[in-house]
């Protein structure tokens, strides 16, 4: 285990316990604070070569109206099809 993972456990059982003492406007402060820290901490760990892939677009949107098959074709790649019901 890494040195820096149980003092982030200790942080965070210590912020829970710190918002279950506090008032209730900051409770709800102090989770959010708790979420966001607790989610930027998962990104960061996981970023390591090939694990974490940020999905981007490269055309417009195109809206469906209902159930429908998609093909997309990405040249010499190949093409990639999808049923949406």
């Amino acid at each position: 285990m890494r040195r820096a993972e149980p003092l982030l456990a200790l942080a965070a059982a210590a912020a829970m316990v710190a918002a279950a003492l506090a008032a209730p406007w900051l409770k709800f402060v102090l989770t959010i604070a708790l979420a966001k820290g607790m989610a930027a901490l998962g990104i960061m760990l996981l970023l390591r070569a090939g694990q974490v892939v940020f999905l981007g677009s490269v055309c417009t949107p195109v809206w469906l109206s209902g159930p429908c098959r998609v093909t997309v074709s990405f040249g010499a790649l190949g093409e990639a099809s999808a049923e949406l019901v």
